[in-house]
């Protein structure tokens, strides 16, 4: 177990050692700014939900994921991308701030799964309509309990939106999250320290943004890559930047998969 273990910290730094700032306690989410190549889906004529179902790229059969055992460190590991040689990368989404109508049938139709990092006071009125995603194919991680940025602020105060995030979640939609993803990917020491006392086993980044329909690449990639991370966030332009994430995916041959099928125990 110990060769393991050590395999896995070792995949673990190179997934994210090649980022701006990845090894920086102090470091933020690198800004993906190069390499914007709008979607099919990103001009301003209205479509509707049945267009952009049209849309959707087929995938082949979900591929077997090699589930990766993290150490129990201190602090939580902290990832841009999962170490995986697998031709998969997952689609992640933050925040809960515009409960789009399309969104639930969008990935009840696509029949992959995805992960959501939720703030517990922007989704807290809204709770059916997450479900109803939940039910559709995602799963619930945490964001915190506001949507306030953490680096600089005392352990104290770090600690009470991280496992006061968890704890409401919990609460509001029967499981605890087990992953968190900073506010504005900005984050600290005390962020990830705190994140492992609040039962986190994963601060989660991302390699690509999305929005209006267009995704933003890193300088070092131009493309989706084995194990990489996307973020977009629920915004009026959701559908867009849906379809706008597998359409990248489907271009560069890796198929969506849901980020806690790699992780040991992120289930539990």
């Amino acid at each position: 177990m110990s060769s393991v273990l050590a395999t896995v910290s070792a995949l673990a730094l190179a997934a994210c050692g090649d980022e701006p700032g990845a090894n920086s306690p102090t470091s933020s989410a690198p800004a993906a700014t190069a390499s914007r190549q709008p979607s099919a889906a990103s001009s301003a004529e209205p479509k509707t939900l049945d267009w952009y179902l049209g849309q959707l790229p087929q995938f082949g059969a979900p591929i077997q994921a090699a589930q990766l055992d993290l150490p129990p460190t201190k602090p939580v590991p902290l990832w841009y991308k999962v170490p995986t040689t697998d031709r998969v990368a997952f689609l992640t989404m933050d925040d809960g701030a515009f409960a789009h109508p399309d969104a639930p049938a969008l990935l009840k139709a696509s029949k992959i799964r995805i992960t959501l990092f939720l703030s517990y006071d922007l989704v807290k009125d809204k709770a059916d309509y997450f479900r109803d995603l939940v039910n559709a194919g995602a799963v619930i991680e945490n964001h915190g309990v506001t949507h306030r940025s953490l680096r600089g602020l005392p352990y104290d105060v770090q600690r009470s939106e991280i496992c006061g995030g968890a704890d409401k979640l919990g609460e509001l939609f029967g499981r605890r999250p087990t992953l968190y993803r900073p506010p504005h990917g900005e984050y600290d020491d005390n962020t990830l320290e705190a994140a492992r006392d609040c039962g986190q086993i994963m601060v989660v980044l991302w390699r690509q943004t999305i929005d209006k329909g267009i995704v933003s690449y890193l300088p070092s990639s131009k493309t989706v890559l084995p194990g990489d991370i996307m973020l977009m966030h629920f915004r009026p332009a959701y559908p867009d930047d849906f379809l706008a994430g597998l359409k990248a995916m489907k271009k560069a041959g890796v198929q969506p998969a849901l980020l806690e099928d790699y992780i040991v125990g992120s289930m539990s």
